[in-house]
């Protein structure tokens, strides 16, 4: 297993940190709630295909499936299905395994860091403050930008938000596909976790310059 070098965190400015699959263990309910919405419109999908889904903006989601399936799909009324099924999943969220602790070490060393996320605004305070136990962060939501992961407009926000410079230099932390063509199209260096449920090959074959199995491994 490849060590992601310290060097990495020392040289740049800021770090970005995807949130769903990331810091909080929410693909699972993600893909419950995707297949659950699909199913009330006659697509069966399972949740472990679904979470294969799971980061990518809601546009590219009711895409693929429809051309999957060839069916046609009505996003708007997909997506208002998806959200309504998210009220019962997403109190189950928990933090993932060295999520808090990583934070705080970035905090106590006033470290730049940002969360870019294809969630809502609402659902990502929701779970930050539930999960995460913070108060304050700097956060670009689904809500900021007009195309999501895996386009590249969330990391850009996020980095508007956090860098000292127009010029600096931001790393992207992930668990999809999805944050890695993300970073990889705002020229990035992108470091996967496969907390989320993706593999490892399919994690370097996005872009990842590194891949981890978890938060902690950044801690050590």
């Amino acid at each position: 297993m490849e060590v992601v070098p310290l060097r990495l965190f020392r040289e740049a400015d800021a770090v970005i940190f995807d949130l769903d699959g990331t810091l909080v263990d929410t693909v699972s309910l993600r893909a419950e709630a995707w297949s659950a919405a699909l199913a009330s419109h006659g697509v069966e999908l399972p949740a472990p295909k679904a979470a294969r889904l799971v980061g990518a903006s809601v546009s590219r989601v009711v895409a693929d499936v429809a051309a999957a399936h060839q069916v046609d799909l009505d996003e708007q009324v997909i997506e208002k299905k998806y959200r309504h099924e998210l009220k019962y999943h997403l109190p189950k969220a928990r933090p993932l395994l060295g999520a808090v602790n990583i934070l705080r070490v970035f905090e106590a060393k006033k470290h730049p860091w940002a969360i870019a996320t294809s969630a809502t605004r609402k659902e990502a305070e929701y779970l930050l403050a539930q999960c995460l136990l913070l108060d304050k962060w700097c956060l670009a939501s689904r809500d900021d930008v007009q195309q999501a992961k895996p386009h590249p407009d969330l990391l850009h926000t996020a980095a508007r938000l956090i860098l000292p410079s127009p010029h600096g230099r931001c790393i992207v932390v992930g668990d999809s596909v999805w944050d890695a063509q993300a970073a990889s199209a705002a020229r990035m260096p992108f470091v996967g976790v496969t907390t989320g449920g993706a593999t490892r090959k399919a994690l370097l074959d996005a872009g990842a310059a590194w891949v981890i199995d978890d938060l902690v491994e950044l801690l050590e």
